[in-house]
């Protein structure tokens, strides 16, 4: 029965991209921590990943919507940050989407004397009102599974501009020779902001290195160093460094 069970979740799982703890419980009469179980041994076959409540399929190159990302990772996000943050001046600085980006702003917030040139609708709320930032958003139109602004006016506005500093993320370092997203549109934008800019850093957690997308954006000797978290393989650290710089955040 157990094994009938996780062989369903696995299907489920592939097909459906995630696992909600609390609705499998109910679905098949058995405890939260019996579906926990199962979500393990899905992940030692290397499936599944959890997270909060539940788990993603590591190998899906859908996107997941912003509202879900944003609740993953958020401690090694935060640390992230604080490197991030640590690196920058006053200076004018480009963030793209996503919500390793998003705890950066957070942080920005704070900071006196700073410009911030960003694509990122759910970033606005943070930095409109911070009285020591001057928030500049660029056009286009809006991806709304990730709350960014792509397209023509976009690239447009980001290359009218001169940054000292660009973080971009990524959904995958998986693959390729660099990191990749899934969207050519997002590729337009993730290219013009670090074309705009002096110094180039991709933020992302170490939960990337367990995902799959569509399209490499650039190589890793275009950045100037990767800001990631103390999770991160050593494999992918030893692969990536005869061509830039790794910093590991701790959590």
């Amino acid at each position: 029965m157990v094994d009938e069970r996780r062989r369903e979740l696995a299907q489920r799982l592939v097909q459906d991209g995630k696992l909600v703890v609390k609705d499998l419980a109910l679905q098949y009469d058995v405890t939260t921590e019996t579906i926990r179980k199962d979500i393990t041994h899905l992940e030692k076959m290397g499936v599944a990943k959890k997270t909060h409540g539940g788990a993603i399929y590591v190998n899906d190159l859908r996107e997941l919507p912003y509202s879900e990302t944003s609740t993953l990772h958020r401690s090694q996000k935060a640390a992230i940050a604080r490197v991030a943050v640590s690196l920058i001046g006053r200076h004018v600085t480009m963030l793209d989407g996503g919500s390793t980006n998003l705890a950066i702003a957070k942080l920005l917030s704070l900071r006196a004397d700073i410009t911030v040139v960003t694509n990122s609708l759910s970033i606005v709320p943070v930095l409109a009102s911070a009285p020591g930032v001057t928030l500049v958003m660029t056009g286009g139109e809006v991806r709304q599974i990730s709350q960014d602004l792509v397209g023509y006016w976009a690239t447009r506005s980001v290359h009218e501009v001169a940054s000292d500093v660009c973080f971009v993320g990524a959904n995958s370092i998986a693959q390729f020779s660099g990191p990749s997203t899934s969207t050519m549109q997002e590729v337009e934008i993730k290219r013009s902001m670090l074309e705009a800019s002096r110094s180039r850093y991709l933020v992302v957690d170490s939960s990337k290195t367990g995902s799959l997308s569509t399209f490499q954006f650039a190589e890793w000797r275009e950045f100037t160093a990767i800001i990631t978290d103390s999770g991160i393989d050593s494999h992918f650290v030893d692969n990536v460094a005869p061509y830039t710089k790794v910093l590991i955040a701790e959590d």
